[in-house]
């Protein structure tokens, strides 16, 4: 994996270089750091907040698939050892919150030399109530669940990949990742897998929209399978306050206005993943990010932080060629809220070795697009991707670390960015 040029910076609008004055922030809590559960993976901020279990297993051969399927029954027995002590723990409502069983950020671990993968299950440990709300709430969301499970056996998909829930304007809804975990334990009971994004087995998207309105929630479920169907589901709703979702959610740029489409993706030349690892598109204060993209083909890279009214902040590259070749690690950067506490969309936009990149020729270092950023300044046959998400606090993320920036440096770096070329 290529690895950018080493920035450490915020979120929060944007991913800021180092060298513009901040101080590095706290790393990654590893196994066996005080105050943090023990895990086989990384562990941000607030990770006290989870109940976790862990599960391992050895893969067959070095092969992809031995991988998949060795990180799979990891997952499995992840899962199953957590249920088994929610359930001990909790027996007339373990079926209940065993709905709430995920994966950690990351899909697990694999060691190569030893052929070992590792996996952790969390359950959250704010979910573990009786609240009324919430429960029927589940019971509504269950009836998605189950419905979507039943089609789609019918139609002989045994695997999917589900998203994030979101509005239709594409803004993140981190408050609703309680609904996917809920809707993912109802398609793993019909024996209908939920792939990991690392997963090389190909499988149809499973799409979360919800809307809000007037304290209320409406989630629709729908899958584009590859033959110009479609399977969906007849929308639910439920209260928002049994997730604490805000009456219209936080403010987002929205795909639209960006040129792209409700996936948040503009097509081109080149195959272009961007992973930016978050839970239901959301992210604590001070949590450590770090994107991850990935082109097929060797390419010109540019990328920009752009705030929900449209402002855009060029990002990457800060120093050198903006030419990359197979995966790229944009560095390790902090979680930060904007002051408006608006969403963050982080816009990546690639072309092939050799086509000319038009108006971003001039884009280079950390830089703010003083024109309207959007298809305008799309090179001719430019991918396009981006993920958006939302910085949240509060008792589900614990203590932010003391050493993260203020709000106020975010600004005051904000405003003296100079204008790009």
């Amino acid at each position: 994996m290529n690895r950018a040029n080493r920035t450490r910076g915020l979120v929060g609008f944007l991913l800021l270089p180092a060298g513009l004055g901040l101080t590095a922030g706290a790393a990654i809590a590893g196994p066996g750091q005080a105050s943090q559960p023990t895990t086989c993976e990384p562990v941000p901020p607030g990770s006290n907040q989870y109940k976790l279990a862990v599960g391992f297993a050895s893969a067959r051969a070095e092969t992809v698939r031995a991988r998949e399927e060795a990180m799979a029954v990891a997952r499995g027995e992840a899962r199953k050892r957590l249920e088994s002590e929610l359930c001990a723990a909790m027996p007339d409502d373990c079926k209940r919150y065993a709905g709430y069983i995920t994966e950690w950020q990351t899909p697990g671990v694999y060691d190569k030399a030893t052929r070992r993968a590792c996996a952790t299950a969390v359950v959250e440990l704010r979910l573990l109530n009786p609240d009324r709300q919430r429960a029927d709430a589940e019971a509504s969301v269950s009836r998605l669940g189950d419905e979507l499970a039943r089609k789609l056996v019918a139609a002989g998909k045994t695997s999917v990949r589900l998203t994030d829930p979101h509005r239709a304007d594409g803004c993140a809804l981190p408050e609703l990742e309680p609904v996917r975990m809920w809707v993912r334990s109802r398609l793993g009971e019909a024996g209908i897998a939920t792939l990991a994004d690392d997963a090389t087995a190909a499988a149809p998207e499973l799409d979360l929209s919800a809307a809000v309105s007037q304290g209320q929630v409406t989630l629709a479920g729908t899958v584009n399978l590859p033959d110009g169907t479609q399977i969906s589901a007849a929308p639910v709703g439920f209260l928002a306050a049994a997730y604490n979702v805000p009456s219209s959610g936080a403010a987002c740029v929205g795909s639209a206005k960006l040129g792209l489409d409700g996936r948040g993706q503009r097509t081109g030349a080149v195959n272009l993943d961007m992973k930016v690892a978050t839970r239901g598109g959301g992210l604590c204060v001070g949590q450590p990010v770090q994107p991850v993209l990935t082109v097929d083909q060797p390419s010109h890279l540019h990328v920009y932080s752009v705030d929900s009214a449209g402002a855009a902040y060029h990002v990457w590259p800060i120093t050198g060629p903006d030419r990359v070749e197979g995966s790229l690690d944009l560095g390790e950067s902090w979680a930060l809220p904007n002051p408006r506490g608006d969403d963050e969309t982080l816009v990546a936009i690639v072309v092939p070795d050799g086509v000319a990149l038009g108006p971003l020729a001039g884009h280079e270092g950390f830089c703010r697009v003083s024109s309207r950023f959007g298809p305008a300044l799309y090179p001719p046959g430019a991918t396009v991707v981006s993920q958006t998400w939302h910085v949240v606090s509060g008792e589900a993320c614990g203590a932010a670390p003391a050493d993260v920036p203020s709000p106020a440096l975010l600004e005051q770096t904000l405003n003296g960015a100079p204008a790009c070329k």
